[in-house]
């Protein structure tokens, strides 16, 4: 398992009592974690009743560490809220980092997390308010070891339909566009849900695109669950896309080397213990169009999709893999089709729904609120540059070039 030299423990954690008019109080002991083996057992049982997305799964953040972290000389610091019955209330996986500023902690999983998150026992959300949960923040924070400064982003103001508690404690929107969601819930079939969100010209173009398809060869679309197939399909995915980023002059984190072998490690797990679905349409036996979701408590998270050039773009057929994904979604029973962070037009035709997403820098010490001056400032001038298009454009240009 994977371990650091210096371990983050708190020994005698002290309590937190949250009274509530006409509820029994709620006592909280918190320990800082720095080693995964502490947590696994109680990590895997509680992410499947908990408030949480898949960025956060002991899986995925486990994986997170040992390919892209550790290298990287990050130390965990997962911070665990139990209550006094030692039932976990909230999880919150940080990382630990060396600055010029000192010691900061943040988030635990950059950059392959869409979403950052607490994991939180439902009761944690019913009994807590706005003003408990600064409490809570503020008793996290006393017990956090060897830290100047606390920097999180990516916070969604909510979870599914449940408000996030921390987008009450980061109250800076993030830089990012927002991320969008839509709604499968009610639609007796893919035809239904084509018809609602489709005009009858848009479902013309939509056949037209496929029988051009067809005339390329016979058209076969599947999900992928062999550890070994969804590790070559992976492969080629990340490829294709990054050669997508790169026409428009953006630089990828797929072709870094260490996010390759984490998604290769994700894929390589037997389907029953991960989220992971691989979808792929073929035609002609060509692989023309790759889908990377998450499949999680009834919502899939659509993380990175890419299509092949040639003679098979005119037939959209990355457009026509999403329709299929779709449609396999409601085979499954899925609840939710969640497009995750970005503003690309597909996703505002599609989505019924966004979602905003929060930052926040928090200092601990002295020392960490010169580092929280540079943060905001840092996220200041981001903001700035990405609600510009052309500054945007240019940045996105030069730092590829950069780079490269």
């Amino acid at each position: 398992m994977a371990s650091t030299d210096r371990k983050h423990d708190v020994d005698t954690p002290k309590e937190l009592v949250l009274p509530r008019n006409g509820q029994t109080p709620l006592t909280l002991a918190v320990t800082v974690h720095g080693d995964f083996s502490d947590l696994k057992s109680d990590w895997e049982i509680f992410e499947k009743t908990a408030v949480s997305t898949p960025f956060q799964s002991y899986s995925w953040l486990y994986n997170w560490y040992e390919n892209i972290g550790k290298p990287a000389g990050e130390e965990p610091a997962i911070v665990a809220l139990r209550d006094d019955q030692q039932q976990l209330m909230m999880l919150l996986a940080l990382s630990r980092v060396q600055t010029p500023v000192g010691n900061m902690l943040v988030d635990m999983g950059q950059p392959v997390c869409d979403y950052h998150a607490p994991l939180y026992a439902l009761r944690f959300i019913e009994h807590i308010d706005a003003e408990m949960m600064h409490e809570v923040w503020a008793f996290i924070l006393n017990a956090l070891p060897d830290t100047d400064l606390v920097s999180l982003a990516k916070q969604p103001e909510t979870l599914g339909k449940i408000h996030n508690p921390m987008a009450w404690i980061c109250k800076k929107a993030y830089f990012t566009p927002n991320s969008y969601q839509m709604s499968m819930a009610g639609y007796e079939d893919w035809h239904d849900l084509l018809a609602t969100k489709r005009s009858g010209k848009a479902r013309s173009r939509m056949n037209g695109k496929r029988n051009k398809l067809a005339k390329l060869g016979e058209i076969d679309f599947r999900a992928v669950t062999e550890p070994a197939e969804r590790v070559e399909l992976a492969e080629k995915l990340l490829s294709m896309k990054t050669a997508d980023l790169a026409r428009t002059g953006k630089n990828s984190i797929f072709k870094d080397p260490k996010v390759r072998a984490f998604l290769k490690a994700i894929c390589n797990q037997e389907p029953e213990n991960d989220a992971v679905v691989l979808h792929v349409l073929t035609c002609a036996g060509t692989e023309v169009a790759i889908t990377f979701s998450l499949n999680w408590q009834h919502t899939i998270y659509y993380y990175i999709a890419s299509y092949e050039r040639g003679p098979y773009e005119r037939s959209s057929p990355g457009a026509l893999a999403l329709c299929r994904v779709f449609e396999w979604c409601l085979s499954e029973n899925v609840n939710t089709f969640d497009f995750t962070i970005g503003d690309e037009a597909y996703k505002l035709e599609w989505s019924d729904k966004s979602t905003r997403l929060f930052c926040g820098t928090f200092a601990v010490t002295v020392k960490g609120h010169v580092g929280e001056r540079l943060e905001a400032a840092k996220l200041s001038l981001k903001h700035t540059i990405k609600s510009s298009p052309i500054m945007y454009k240019v940045a996105s240009r030069l730092l590829y070039h950069i780079r490269s």
